[in-house]
């Protein structure tokens, strides 16, 4: 729940800023808040709201630990700063909100870099602290713990940097089962039973659209349904939409309907001939070197 919450939180703070489709101005998960406006003037103002709360309830705010981004095409004027409580907020062109890294351009090529260094830094201590377990027990214990790839659901799908996060979990899911360091990708994943990484992250994105779709949030359903059948490719959760709706082979009406069982369905099917042959002859010589010798 607390994923779905923090995801949830981060998509209305993302989308109010690029559809201007509604009034959001804060969001808010635990002690985070977040502040958005269209204006300095409105930011002011906002911050102003912060402080009388904090006076009528006894609440600091800590400057130290906030942080302002201007997100816009116009130049920033250099004088320009924030304060809450006196202290002055630092400007910066990226940080973090809730474990997801956002910066000034909207690009989400620093949040998929951590998220690649953190899941290769994951993958390394199974494989050391396991190294001598069988195959199998360390890719479960891989899927288990380092497949969680907390906020993908937010990334543009069709970013570059997706592919080097593919590149990491292929290298070490290779390293897990024992297979050759120049085993092609295409035979990873039905060697392995799993989905390919793109695969698997589009699924979670179309769960994540769909039950946002379905929010009792009112904000939430508002965001979601404005960026994927409205804004479409000018809102990141549009274009995460359109891109299932390639991947998958289905009508945008009929996302909702794609899950991985279907993801295994598109995989095989753009397996050739060939592949799936090598595919079959290498499970069978599994099977064979398992057969107990009596």
């Amino acid at each position: 729940m607390s994923v779905v919450l923090f995801v949830v939180s981060s998509v209305v703070s993302i989308s109010a800023v690029v559809c201007e489709m509604t009034d959001v101005s804060s969001a808010a998960y635990a002690d985070d808040l977040t502040l958005l406006a269209p204006t300095p003037r409105a930011m002011r103002l906002l911050l102003q709201i912060c402080e009388e709360y904090g006076k009528n309830f006894s609440v600091s705010f800590n400057a130290s630990k906030s942080v302002s981004m201007y997100v816009g095409k116009h130049t920033l004027s250099s004088d320009l700063h924030f304060c809450i409580d006196g202290n002055k907020i630092e400007f910066v062109n990226n940080g973090v909100h809730l474990g997801h890294v956002v910066d000034d351009k909207l690009d989400d090529k620093s949040d998929i870099i951590s998220k690649r260094n953190s899941i290769c830094a994951k993958i390394n201590n199974v494989l050391c602290y396991f190294s001598n377990r069988d195959p199998a027990v360390k890719l479960k214990l891989m899927i288990q713990y380092c497949s969680d790839f907390y906020g993908s659901v937010l990334w543009d799908l069709n970013h570059p940097s997706v592919a080097a996060l593919s590149i990491a979990w292929h290298k070490g899911v290779r390293r897990a089962t024992g297979l050759p360091y120049n085993t092609r990708s295409v035979y990873i994943a039905p060697q392995c039973e799993l989905l390919p990484l793109r695969i698997e992250l589009a699924c979670r994105c179309v769960r994540f659209i769909c039950k946002c779709l379905c929010s009792e949030n009112y904000v939430v359903s508002a965001v979601v349904c404005n960026g994927v059948y409205s804004s479409r490719t000018q809102s990141s959760v549009g274009r995460n939409a359109q891109f299932c709706c390639s991947l998958f082979k289905v009508p945008l009406h009929k996302l909702c309907a794609v899950n991985k069982q279907l993801g295994f369905s598109v995989e095989n099917s753009s397996i050739s001939d060939d592949c799936m042959y090598i595919i079959n002859i290498y499970d069978q010589g599994i099977t064979v070197c398992e057969v107990p010798t009596v």
